[in-house]
Parts: structure tokens; sequence; C-alpha cells
């Protein structure tokens, strides 16, 4: 789900410099599109540990574009305000999360052994979800306000919940951050901290930006989900049961040489 940005935030210009930083995390990407093991890992549960490789230089790929963007905004008179514990941003359930996000959460959850109390928390989430979903369904007339979807309406209203991720601990902290998905990555602030807090009499006055993946990425992780075959939902917490559930079936993922 794409938050809403503010207007009066300048647009950061696709110069030069920009587009090589996008032109590398695009590389990467198309070399992990290019490993054969993708269509077949539905029936193997395997991945080539080259994989976790390539996607480690897409993340420092994409944090290096990131940090050229946020140093045009500074440019422009415009200071990010997010720092570690601000978390009233992750109180939206993020959708538009691809396979291979997925893949890498779960497996570092794994890793971490964060997976049990982290899946229940990602349940208690998606049951919220639907009762927000069938409780719209109820209504005779549910207005959708003009350029959403029904679904964005529904996780709208799950928002006004405030319910924290279920990867945030109790100080406000991603329990797996360095594989966070690229939608919790692009999201910034330029005003106090405080005003992103909903109730805060400032909040609709608040300063806000998203440095979405260039547009050939997105196509790039488009063509992995499609070799990778798993038809998963758009919102983290669905995609995230889903696969746990029907694919990985709670076995860890198999890394090969």
């Amino acid at each position: 789900m794409k938050n809403s940005l503010d207007s009066r935030l300048p647009d950061l210009p696709e110069d030069i410099t920009s587009q090589q930083l996008g032109q590398a995390i695009a590389r990467w990407l198309f070399e992990i599109s290019c490993l054969p093991e993708l269509s077949n890992f539905r029936t193997t549960f395997q991945l080539p540990h080259l994989t976790r490789k390539l996607y480690g230089k897409v993340l420092k790929a994409h944090q290096r574009y990131l940090q050229y963007k946020l140093n045009q905004l500074r440019k422009h008179g415009r200071e990010p305000t997010c720092k570690r514990g601000c978390a009233f941003c992750c109180q939206f359930m993020p959708s538009g999360i691809s396979a291979l996000e997925v893949i890498f959460l779960y497996d570092e959850m794994h890793q971490q052994k964060h997976f049990s109390r982290t899946f229940r928390r990602f349940l208690e989430r998606q049951e919220v979800i639907e009762e927000i979903s069938a409780d719209y369904r109820k209504r005779e007339q549910s207005p959708v306000q003009k350029g959403r979807s029904v679904s964005e309406e529904i996780l709208l209203e799950y928002r006004q919940k405030r319910i924290p991720c279920p990867l945030l601990t109790t100080d406000g902290v991603c329990l797996l951050y360095s594989v966070r998905p690229f939608v919790c990555r692009e999201y910034f602030s330029c005003s106090p901290p405080s005003w992103c807090d909903p109730s805060h009499p400032h909040y609709s006055q608040a300063l806000r930006i998203a440095i979405p993946l260039p547009e050939n990425c997105q196509s790039i992780l488009d063509k992995i989900d499609k070799f990778l075959g798993l038809n998963l939902p758009e919102t983290l917490s669905a995609a995230f049961l889903v696969f746990s559930i029907n694919v990985a079936r709670f076995k860890p993922i198999v890394w090969n040489c």
C-alpha cells in the first residue's frame, strides 16, 4: 500500500547518478532472476547460497540509492527525521510485497530463532484484517474514496487501530531490520517524529515522502515472482502466513553450494 505523501515536498530528480545507482540494483536482481533453481523452489524448497549473496548486494545497492536520494532532499532544505525506535509508520500493514522478500524474511526469522513468536503475531494481525474485511462486506454501502481500492480502504481501517508490526520489539525496533521489505525502506518523514503519531494535532501537516524502487527494478522483482510461481497475497501478513503454511510447511529453507 502506498502511503500518502505531502505535495509540499519537492520531486527528487532522476539524474545520471541516481539512474546509475538504480541500474546497480537492477543488475543484481537480474542475476537472481537468471538462477534456474527459482522455478523448482516450490517443490525442492532449496536455493543456492549465491541467492543470498546476490540479495545482499541488492540491499547494499538499494541503500546507496536511498542515501543519494536523501542527500538530494537535504539540498532542498529538507532533513529526514526518522530514527531508531520511531515506529509510527510501522502501524501500517505493508502491501505489494514480493515473494523474494518473503523468502528472506522467513529465512531470517528461522536464523534468528524468532519464527514461532513472530508467526503467532502475524496470525493475530491477519485475523484483525479479516475481521475488518468481513465487517466491510456486511455494510450495505461501503463508500470507497476516489482513487482507492477496497483492499486499500480495509488496510486504512487496520491502520486506524494502531497495531504495531509483528516484527517490532517493545522499544520500537525491527527484529529483521536488515532484510525488511522495500516498502518499509522507502518511507521517510521530514517533520518531528511525534507528528507521525495519528493522534498528534499536527499529524495532517507532517511532511512525508516515499522513495520507491526504480520501475525497472520492480519489473525484475515481478519476473522473479513469476519464476518462483508461489502466487502469494500482496499484504505482508497474508503472504507470510501462506508461505509458512502452504509452501514452507514451517521448515527452514535449504541453501545449497
